[in-house]
Protein backbone atom coordinates (compact mmCIF):
# COMPACT_ATOMS: atom_id res chain seq x y z
CA UNK A 1 0.00 0.00 0.00
CA UNK A 2 2.85 2.33 0.88
CA UNK A 3 4.70 2.14 -2.51
CA UNK A 4 1.06 3.54 -3.84
CA UNK A 5 0.83 6.34 -1.81
CA UNK A 6 -1.61 4.46 1.17
CA UNK A 7 -1.87 4.77 4.12
CA UNK A 8 -4.01 3.92 7.52
CA UNK A 9 -6.65 6.53 9.32
CA UNK A 10 -8.77 4.63 10.53
CA UNK A 11 -10.00 0.64 12.03
CA UNK A 12 -12.65 0.28 13.55
CA UNK A 13 -15.59 -2.40 14.28
CA UNK A 14 -19.07 -2.11 15.22
CA UNK A 15 -20.30 0.30 13.48
CA UNK A 16 -23.58 2.72 13.58
CA UNK A 17 -25.77 4.20 11.50
CA UNK A 18 -26.79 7.18 12.97
CA UNK A 19 -28.92 8.99 10.16
CA UNK A 20 -29.85 7.73 7.01
CA UNK A 21 -31.03 3.68 5.02
CA UNK A 22 -28.23 1.92 4.84
CA UNK A 23 -27.18 -1.45 6.55
CA UNK A 24 -24.46 -0.56 9.29
CA UNK A 25 -20.92 -2.99 8.24
CA UNK A 26 -19.43 -4.62 10.79
CA UNK A 27 -15.69 -3.06 10.51
CA UNK A 28 -14.61 -0.26 8.77
CA UNK A 29 -11.43 0.22 7.88
CA UNK A 30 -10.25 3.83 6.11
CA UNK A 31 -7.19 4.60 3.88
CA UNK A 32 -5.74 7.68 2.54
CA UNK A 33 -4.06 7.51 -0.96
CA UNK A 34 -2.91 10.28 -3.35
CA UNK A 35 -5.98 9.87 -6.07
CA UNK A 36 -8.50 7.68 -7.13
CA UNK A 37 -5.75 6.35 -9.65
CA UNK A 38 -3.54 5.28 -7.17
CA UNK A 39 -5.99 3.04 -5.09
CA UNK A 40 -7.29 1.35 -8.55
CA UNK A 41 -3.40 0.96 -9.11
CA UNK A 42 -3.18 -1.06 -5.50
CA UNK A 43 -6.00 -2.85 -5.68
CA UNK A 44 -5.45 -4.34 -9.40
CA UNK A 45 -1.52 -4.91 -8.38
CA UNK A 46 -0.20 -7.93 -8.03
CA UNK A 47 1.29 -7.35 -4.43
CA UNK A 48 -1.89 -6.96 -3.40
CA UNK A 49 -3.96 -10.26 -5.08
CA UNK A 50 -3.08 -12.72 -2.61
CA UNK A 51 -4.86 -10.75 -0.02
CA UNK A 52 -7.77 -9.67 -2.26
CA UNK A 53 -8.75 -13.30 -3.03
CA UNK A 54 -8.41 -14.50 0.66
CA UNK A 55 -10.52 -11.00 1.58
CA UNK A 56 -13.16 -12.44 -1.41
CA UNK A 57 -13.55 -15.74 0.15
CA UNK A 58 -13.21 -14.32 3.94
CA UNK A 59 -16.07 -11.58 3.71
CA UNK A 60 -18.17 -9.01 1.35
CA UNK A 61 -16.02 -6.19 1.34
CA UNK A 62 -17.33 -2.65 -0.18
CA UNK A 63 -14.64 -0.45 -1.89
CA UNK A 64 -15.68 3.33 -2.29
CA UNK A 65 -12.85 5.36 -3.50
CA UNK A 66 -13.76 9.66 -3.28
CA UNK A 67 -11.32 12.55 -3.83
CA UNK A 68 -11.28 14.97 -0.88
CA UNK A 69 -10.06 18.00 -0.23
CA UNK A 70 -8.63 17.51 3.64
Amino acid sequence: MERYGGEYVAIGQASEVVEGGMSPPSAVTLFRFPNVEAIKSFLGSEGYRPFKEMRAVASQAQILAFESTI
